[in-house]
């Protein structure tokens, strides 16, 4: 099951839940403000957030291929 970021439309709070591919477009209540439904999946992309990949060593500088 995939991660996704939640926020929270009325207070704003951010929190990652892990979810069913099936389940991911359902709203979730809010842990923080106590609402029910509030919590909305978040779409962004992968550099966005600052997750980008790196790969640092001497073994991907030489061999690092598939």
């Amino acid at each position: 099951m995939p991660l996704y970021t939640y926020r929270c439309t009325i207070c704003s709070e951010s929190t990652d839940k892990i979810v069913k591919l099936a389940d991911r477009e359902n709203p979730l209540p809010c842990e923080k403000c106590k609402t029910k439904d509030t919590m909305q999946r978040e779409a962004f992309t992968a550099g966005q957030r600052g997750s980008n990949l790196y790969f640092r060593g001497n073994w991907f500088a030489t061999k690092g291929r598939y």
